[in-house]
């Protein structure tokens, strides 16, 4: 009987003892990290860690580029006279653009150009004397004389690009058609820009659009294009507001009652003197693309910006490049 009680009382500290071996087995077995250590398979490929979400990188499409190739060394914009050229050069950027200062510009000169206008090409000149604008806190392009042959008197052009890049793509003013096909054409552009999308502002609702320009011309054989600016207006003493909306159509030029597509539509909403105003100034193939490009310039008061407005496959139109903007 006596053993018996003895063996009772020594049963507890005997399981006691058997836990502890085992837990510091679990725990030696929980920190082995040799290679034959058994370990949890990862998850499957197509699972989502929502805790790692945060560093995912993802890459941005690479910024819209101008082709020297294809477009020459610069974009010339009609100065305050015909034989003025403001030279746009491509390489700059909003970010680099103080560098201009320290840029000597009349190496670029001279050089043979071309000028166009909205209605086609103008002439051949020649660009000489280009030289700096400008102070270090109001950066501007350089300009340049813009020489005829001959002397001849410079007629009105908008875009200067160097000889043999560019072949012009006239435009067509809707003020230059007969006044029932005006008044028709200028119908059609409202009801588009009624449905250009990105119309959020409320406080325009009700507001009908307003065609402020629209022109008309030829892609190819078979497809018409129209670039329009339309624009709706609040009146208000105290801040006026307005709201332009910028596009480009197409319609199959064969059947004259085809209806007009959207291609490009861009809208910006402001104050009536900060808001962007966007003119088309030439309709251009640049090199050897038979890509259309437009040259857009993107007015906003005391700023302003140029860009290729280019098309692309099954008639879709993208901003191919913008300058950076300049301005005091």
């Amino acid at each position: 009987m006596s053993y018996t009680r003895s063996a009772s009382r020594n049963r507890p500290a005997a399981l006691r003892t058997w836990l502890a071996l085992v837990i510091a087995l679990l725990a030696f077995a929980a920190c082995d990290t040799s290679p034959d250590t058994p370990s949890i398979p990862p998850p499957p490929e197509d699972s989502v860690r929502t805790d790692t979400l945060g560093a995912v990188s993802v890459p941005l499409p690479a910024p819209p580029r101008w082709r020297i190739a294809e477009a020459g060394p610069f974009l010339g914009i009609a100065g305050v006279t015909t034989r003025t050229a403001v030279l746009v050069l491509p390489e700059y950027a909003d970010s680099t653009l103080h560098e201009l200062s320290a840029r000597d510009p009349s190496r670029m000169a001279p050089l043979p150009v071309e000028l166009f206008a909205r209605r086609g090409k103008v002439s051949n000149a020649t660009i000489v004397g280009a030289q700096s604008r400008g102070t270090d806190s109001c950066v501007e392009w350089p300009t340049a004389e813009v020489r005829l042959p001959d002397g001849n008197v410079s007629q009105s052009w908008t875009v200067a690009i160097a000889a043999g890049y560019a072949t012009a793509i006239p435009l067509d003013s809707i003020e230059s058609l007969a006044s029932a096909d005006s008044a028709r054409l200028a119908a059609e552009v409202a009801r588009l820009a009624s449905m250009a999308p990105g119309d959020t502002a409320t406080a325009f609702e009700g507001i009908p659009y307003v065609v402020r320009s629209a022109r008309r011309f030829q892609l190819d054989d078979s497809t018409e294009g129209i670039s329009a600016l339309v624009v709706r207006r609040i009146s208000s003493e105290a801040m006026p507001l307005a709201e332009h909306v910028f596009m480009v159509a197409e319609r199959d030029r064969n059947r004259p009652r085809a209806p007009w597509q959207l291609a490009y539509t861009e809208r910006a909403i402001g104050t009536e003197e900060s808001v962007q105003l966007m003119d088309v100034l030439a309709a251009l193939r640049l090199g050897d693309s038979s890509r259309p490009s437009l040259v857009v310039a993107r007015d906003f008061g005391s700023r302003v910006t140029y860009s290729l407005l280019e098309r692309q496959a099954e008639g879709r139109w993208v901003v191919r490049w913008s300058s950076a903007t300049v301005g005091c």
